[in-house]
């Protein structure tokens, strides 16, 4: 990727903003790129696999942040990504409230589950010519046994605000982990490890 490449993040995200930052830096590249968020409809649907429905959240932000860059001159790169967590093939989406964190952080207690992030690169190049990416990465993460005590103090940080799953692993959540298999970087919200292999080489290749 060269230096001439605009970089845009599909997310307001601050933790996704620092893991690009992360990325660019490791690259040699400017660590300055521009943010617009996507607003879709991030539901699930019935029956959907926890993969296939990060890969489609995230390929849908991409479409629906493209229109909004149109004056960007190319080549460009469009970076969205969505991170879900899933436990016995249910999906643990953002809590709407303190009562539905309680209940997956319970959930999750004592147990193994799964954090996959889905991740969408678009590419348009001088000729307007656009190629795309989408592809998953998955963490497997063992909590220990959480007393009632301790999933109310942890609420009460409010940390469990805007995560998937009601824990951030950055936080004090991180007390919480077992064990830990795949990357640290996947579960607070973009596979740095794959994407930054991805961009070591011309993205005209994605």
């Amino acid at each position: 990727m060269t230096s001439k490449t605009k970089i845009i993040l599909a997310s307001q995200s601050p933790r996704r903003k620092e893991l690009l930052k992360k990325i660019l830096k490791s690259l040699n590249q400017s660590t300055r790129f521009e943010i617009i968020a996507a607003d879709i409809d991030e539901s699930v649907k019935t029956g959907e696999d926890p993969t296939e429905y990060t890969k489609r959240v995230c390929t849908e932000k991409a479409k629906a942040v493209l229109p909004k860059i149109e004056h960007i001159k190319p080549p460009f790169l469009l970076l969205a990504a969505d991170t879900t967590v899933a436990c016995e093939n249910q999906i643990l989406g953002k809590p709407k409230n303190n009562k539905e964190a309680a209940e997956m952080l319970s959930l999750l207690s004592g147990r193994q589950h799964d954090v996959i992030t889905g991740y969408c690169l678009l590419f348009k190049d001088k000729n307007n010519d656009i190629k795309m990416r989408v592809d998953s990465d998955l963490t497997v993460i063992e909590f220990k046994h959480l007393s009632d005590e301790q999933i109310q103090d942890y609420i009460k940080t409010k940390e469990h605000l805007d995560k998937a799953g009601a824990y951030g692993i950055q936080g004090h959540a991180g007390e919480f982990i077992q064990k830990i298999q795949g990357s640290f970087d996947n579960v607070v919200g973009l596979p740095t490890e794959k994407i930054t292999k991805i961009l070591q080489n011309d993205p005209s290749n994605l």
